[in-house]
């Protein structure tokens, strides 16, 4: 391992698919084509880069010791001292402070303050609270989305933002579901996770096909809305949800069959069924927007 891998892994640059939520108000839009839109939103996207990998290290730092009784959480920088915490302090800073200059300089300041300003909350407090945890995470997102939105000055949809949280709030739990899947392997490693304790695999089987269903139903009624064929200028928009089912359908199979649910990114970039059924959404919904 060369002496700058450590610092690349703590700040997680896998995890920065997610912030690929900011250009969702500009694709459904139809801004797409636009090289100045889709720069506006590359400073979106950087700009949460950045805040997201100054809230991780500020996670690894005050987690530090539990992650050491964590299987695999041990081998991460800080935990693993790899990385001193005056680095990780300093490192966590720049990125924090980077993150604030370019949001102020691209317009779109306010939703990356709340960002930080949320889970800062969520890492000092909401993290030892179950609901509230979650619901923490969730909100990260419809934040990126309002970002995109303010970056590149395209309305979002009322039904977008439901959707996006109901989805994330979705993922969120099913992290969950692996936290006391783990503990029940190794019961030794204890409890994994502050607020696993006050969760229990019914209630979030429970909980996440509540979730999976109320947003594949959200997503429905968004497709058949006036308001959405008559600017997509399609009667077949309904017809990209049987992506979403499908999608739906093979995420909760990997959560409760294969029980390996541990990290939406590495399901998103690592299984196939996964990927096809998002590419084809992403091809039908293009087509429907862009090729009229």
């Amino acid at each position: 391992m060369s002496n700058i891998t450590p610092y690349v892994i703590l700040v997680r640059p896998k995890e920065y698919v997610k912030n690929l939520f900011v250009f969702l108000p500009l694709f459904f839009g139809g801004g797409m084509v636009h090289p100045e839109l889709l720069l506006a939103g590359g400073q979106a996207f950087l700009a949460f880069c950045m805040a997201a990998s100054a809230i991780y290290i500020l996670n690894d730092y005050r987690d530090r010791e539990v992650d050491r009784n964590h299987p695999v959480k041990c081998f991460r920088p800080i935990a693993s001292s790899q990385v001193s915490l005056a680095v990780a302090v300093f490192m966590g800073l720049l990125l924090a402070a980077g993150a604030i200059v370019l949001s102020w300089w691209g317009g779109f300041i306010l939703p990356v303050l709340l960002y930080l300003a949320l889970n800062v909350f969520y890492s000092l407090f909401a993290k030892h609270i179950s609901i509230l945890d979650v619901s923490c995470v969730a909100a990260g997102f419809v934040l990126r989305v309002l970002a995109g939105t303010q970056a590149t000055h395209y309305a979002t949809s009322s039904w977008l933002v439901l959707m996006v949280f109901l989805l994330t709030l979705f993922l969120a739990l099913s992290k969950r579901w692996d936290d006391l899947s783990l503990r029940d392997k190794e019961p030794g490693r204890g409890v994994v996770r502050f607020c696993s304790a006050q969760y229990s695999k019914q209630f979030i089987l429970s909980a996440i096909t509540l979730l999976s269903t109320t947003d594949t139903v959200c997503y429905i009624m968004y497709t058949l809305s006036p308001e959405v064929r008559l600017h997509l200028g399609s009667e077949l928009v309904y017809l990209s949800a049987f992506w979403v089912i499908i999608g739906n359908l093979r995420y909760l199979q990997i959560v409760l069959v294969q029980d390996d649910s541990g990290s939406p990114t590495k399901v998103m970039l690592h299984d196939t069924f996964i990927q096809c059924a998002l590419c084809c959404w992403v091809l039908h919904m293009a087509a429907l927007t862009y090729l009229k």
